[in-house]
């Protein structure tokens, strides 16, 4: 773990390419320059972030949208579809009222 450690003059510390196996306590060890110590422990908790994870929330996503683009099409067909029936329905009314009006005895 030496090689991705950092150490600073103001006593700090960076760590390169942490992973979950670098998760754990750590004894920390601080020397002045007189020779007095200072003992410290660290303790590092890692969480790696699983790309299976994501993938799985944009396949899930993705499915979604395919549902709801297949839904909303079917509503414009059945929209469509009432609207020609309804347009038909209505020149059948006026048909028949046409003809109704035609079979009435007109008195003079």
């Amino acid at each position: 773990m030496e090689d991705r450690v950092c150490t600073f003059n103001n006593g700090s510390i960076q760590l390169f390419c942490v992973g979950e196996r670098d998760s754990g306590y750590y004894v920390i060890t601080a020397t002045e320059s007189l020779g007095s110590s200072q003992f410290g422990i660290i303790v590092l908790h890692v969480s790696e972030i699983l790309y299976e994870d994501l993938h799985f929330v944009a396949v899930f996503l993705a499915l979604l949208g395919a549902v709801a683009a297949v839904l909303i099409s079917l509503m414009w067909v059945c929209n469509r579809c009432a609207y020609k029936f309804q347009r038909k329905r209505r020149h059948k009314l006026k048909e028949s009222t046409t003809e109704e009006i035609e079979l009435q005895d007109v008195e003079c």
